[in-house]
This record gives C-alpha cells, sequence and structure tokens, in this order.
C-alpha cells in the first residue's frame, strides 16, 4: 500500500442538532442555494399544540392525553381506600383543541363545553376553568407560537441526510450520522452548514480530507454497503407492485432512484479507480434491477 496517494479530495462530515431551528428562516436559507426541495414540511399545529402542553403543564401527576382534535390535560390523584390501599383517580381539568370556528386553540371544560377562545371577556362572565386556569393558557398560547416556528431535530437531519444524498454523499455507518461528500459536491455543503449555523443553535462538523489507499478503502467499502442494502429493499418493492394500478409516480419514483444508485456506483468507481469485484457485483445488481423494472412498464404500458 502507498499511504502517499492523495488524489481522492472530499468531506467526511456529521451533526450535532437541537430543535432550534426557525422554520422559515432554514427555508429561505436553502432556497438561496436551490435547494429549497430539500426543505422540511412546516411543524403541524398538533404537534406544536402538545409540545406546548408537555412544556407548560404536564409533570409527575399532570398528564397530557390525546383526545379529538386535541389533547386533555388530566390531573392524577392519589388517595386511600377503606381497605387501606391506594387508588388512583383522574380528572379532566380542559381540553386544548383546535375548532375549525376558531383560528387559535380552543379551550374546552370538562363536558366539552368552550371555556375560552382567546377572547377578552369580564371577568364576572368567566367560567370557572378560566377563573383557574386562565394564567396557565396563556402561557400554553405564547409557548405555542414559539413552537409551531421551531423545526424538531429529527426533521432538519432528515433534510441534511437528502442534501448529502442529492451531493452523491455516502453514510460511513449502516445507520447514518456520519458521512462522505466527494469533492464536488463540497462548495455547496459549506453553503449548506452556513445555513444551519445562522437559522439555528445546531452544529455541522465537516473535515477535509485527502485520502490515501485506506481511505479509499473504506469509501468504497461504505459505497457498497449503502448501494448494496438500498437495492435490495428497492427489489423487494417492486416485486410487491403487480398491476398498474399501483403503479403511478412512486413507480417511477423508484425506477429513478435505481437509475441514480446505477450513476453513482460508475461515478466512484471511476473517482477511486477501483475495480474491486464487490462494486462491479453491485453496479450489475443496478442494471438488473433497472432492466426489470424498465421491461414491467413496458409489459403494462
Amino acid at each position: 500500500m502507498n499511504d502517499q496517494t492523495v488524489t481522492i479530495k472530499g468531506k467526511f462530515t456529521t451533526w450535532a442538532l437541537t430543535s432550534g431551528t426557525r422554520v422559515e428562516d432554514f427555508r429561505k436559507g436553502l432556497a438561496s442555494l436551490d435547494l429549497e426541495r430539500f426543505a422540511p414540511d412546516e411543524v403541524s399545529r398538533k404537534t406544536a399544540l402538545k409540545k406546548s402542553l408537555q412544556k407548560i403543564c404536564a409533570h409527575r401527576r399532570r398528564l397530557v392525553r390525546e383526545v379529538s382534535g386535541g389533547y386533555a390535560i388530566v390531573t392524577e390523584r392519589q388517595s386511600s381506600s377503606q381497605a387501606g390501599g391506594a387508588t388512583l383517580t383522574h380528572d379532566i381539568d380542559y381540553h386544548a383543541v383546535f375548532s375549525d370556528a376558531q383560528p387559535g386553540i380552543v379551550f374546552q371544560g370538562r363536558a366539552g363545553y368552550e371555556v375560552d377562545s382567546g377572547q377578552h371577556v369580564l371577568w364576572q362572565d368567566l367560567t370557572m376553568e378560566a377563573r383557574t386556569f386562565g394564567q396557565e393558557w396563556e402561557m400554553i398560547r405564547a409557548e405555542f407560537a414559539h413552537q409551531v416556528d421551531l423545526l424538531p431535530s429529527e426533521a432538519v437531519a432528515a433534510s441534511l441526510t437528502k442534501i448529502v444524498d442529492f451531493l452523491h454523499g455516502i453514510p460511513m455507518r449502516p445507520r447514518g450520522g456520519v458521512y462522505w461528500i466527494p469533492d464536488s459536491g463540497c462548495g455547496v455543503w459549506k453553503g449548506v452548514t452556513d445555513v444551519v449555523a445562522q437559522t439555528s443553535g445546531c452544529e455541522v462538523f465537516s473535515m477535509r480530507t485527502v485520502i490515501d489507499d485506506e481511505g479509499t478503502r473504506m469509501v468504497n467499502v461504505a459505497l457498497v454497503n449503502s448501494i448494496g442494502n438500498e437495492l435490495e429493499k428497492l427489489t423487494e418493492e417492486f416485486g410487491k407492485i403487480s398491476s398498474r394500478n399501483s403503479r403511478g409516480s412512486t413507480w417511477d419514483k423508484k425506477r429513478d432512484r435505481i437509475d441514480l444508485l446505477r450513476q453513482r456506483a460508475l461515478g466512484y468507481e471511476s473517482m477511486l479507480n477501483s475495480s474491486q469485484t464487490d462494486l462491479k457485483a453491485h453496479i450489475e445488481k443496478v442494471d438488473n434491477a433497472a432492466a426489470v423494472a424498465a421491461l414491467a412498464a413496458m409489459q403494462t404500458a
């Protein structure tokens, strides 16, 4: 092995994410790089409401439970029975739900009637629930306005993983977490890491590399594993599609994905200058899967 081989350049990258990324800022940042199609979907109102209730209300004896249209806040109480044992009772404090008739959160009492929809009313007209929980409701509304604008860390991670794939990066571990991006994608990836840094408290770490023969072997093995695993899943999925009606756009996307994997394998083979048997076998596997997909499409056209 010649440790002085330094012709293959790229970046190893990984990230440490939090739930502090603002949806609109992240979307605009990716749009500036022409990558808006990889931006996560907006946070659903129900998800934001649940997080708000958990932060403001939930503790050991106070629970958040799903109900139609939203969630119920339930207080758990422990009492002693005449037999000497302990019993638990659960009382609903109120429901926090969404209504088609109201733009924001609507709070409902135990019987399901509306007790607060965010409208200002006189103190003497407030229900018992509103007098008891009114301040808590305002805290929930304020937290909801904050949460609905934030992306969960898993949404940011999914977006970054898709961008790595778009740049023909490959996972260095079976479950991802560490990726290698070829030199051709490093410029775009630098722009992505700048967007993440500017729109959140998250960290994306990258290390520029010029790899030797051992590094080439490591990248090659990761490539073979990632393409092989995905091909096996795609082949199984194609085998389950038996009628033209069940195909459509999903079918076309899978065919396109196989073509992309074939191009990726050939591109890496040229870049790594590798003619290893395993890599060529996987390239052949891609070709066969693509041919089977094309033949099946022709038969049902």
